[in-house]
This record gives structure tokens, C-alpha cells and sequence, in this order.
């Protein structure tokens, strides 16, 4: 809200008899020559003369309590409503989470298990060359007999 005078930030403080002696006489001078600052000090008085006027209201020793168990109880209420709006009008929405979570982690197992498949076939295969190696070293004395005097060399 633009304010249509500069001095018009002192009117509250010199109301309350806040300013000091230089200060309040300038406002009181300023009071009589600028009309939108003696309109919206007579507008303060008036408000202030309501305040005054109403009676002084006394609260119960859990008042606060009381009132902050409202507030968390309205909140819950209005938090609870607003996620059933949400999930009526958009429920594939609430279950695209559920599917997504469920694709990874089938997915990531199914790739865990593929490469542990990889990882026995490869050590498999390396068996199986380890296994014929073997098995020409078991029957080194049959091809030793082969060659007569036990020269591999006519092999």
C-alpha cells in the first residue's frame, strides 16, 4: 500500500507517546498541515478508542493446549480428504509407483541372476578345458606306450 506522505510512519509512535519532545512537536505542526496524515491520524484514534472499548477476555490455563489439538485434528482431517480427492480422481497414478518398484526390482534380479547364469557356464567351460587337459596328462602313459620307447616326439 503506497503511503501518500513520508511523515506518515510517525503517527502511531506519537500516539502512543513514544516520540520525543522535537519530534512530537513536528508531528503535531505536520498534523496541521497535511490533511492525508490528520485523516489517517483521526482514522488511528478511532481505532484505538474501539480497542479500548471491548472487554477484556479471560482464557481457560489449557487454552493453548485445547487450541493447538484443534488445529492438528482439522489439519489431519484436511490432509486425509485432500489424499482420497487426489487418489479418486488420479488412482493410476497411485499405482504407477507400486508398478514402477516392482519392474526394477524384478528386473534387477533377473539381471543379477543372468549374470551369476554367465558367471557358472563361464567356470563351466573352463572346467571342461581343465577336464581335457587332465584327461591328457591321466592318459600320458598310454600315449608313451604308443610311441614305444617313450619319446613323444613321433606324435
Amino acid at each position: 500500500m503506497n503511503r501518500p506522505c513520508p511523515h506518515s510512519d510517525l503517527l502511531n509512535p506519537y500516539m502512543d507517546g513514544e516520540l520525543p519532545e522535537e519530534k512530537r512537536r513536528f508531528v503535531e505542526d505536520h498534523l496541521e498541515s497535511c490533511l492525508a496524515c490528520a485523516d489517517e491520524f483521526q482514522n488511528l484514534r478511532k481505532l484505538r478508542d474501539l480497542l479500548m472499548d471491548c472487554e477484556e477476555v479471560s482464557v481457560s490455563p489449557d487454552f493453548d493446549r485445547l487450541f493447538w489439538k484443534k488445529v492438528d485434528a482439522f489439519e489431519e482431517k484436511k490432509l486425509k480428504n485432500a489424499f482420497r480427492r487426489w487418489l479418486g480422481k488420479n488412482w493410476r497414478l497411485g499405482f504407477a509407483p507400486v508398478f514402477a518398484t516392482a519392474v526394477l526390482l524384478i528386473g534387477t534380479t533377473f539381471v543379477k541372476d543372468t549374470r551369476t547364469m554367465m558367471g557358472r557356464e563361464t567356470m563351466f567351460f573352463d572346467q571342461m578345458e581343465l577336464f581335457q587337459d587332465f584327461d591328457v596328462v591321466n592318459n600320458l602313459d598310454l600315449l608313451e606306450d604308443v610311441s614305444g620307447d617313450g619319446d613323444l616326439e613321433g606324435l
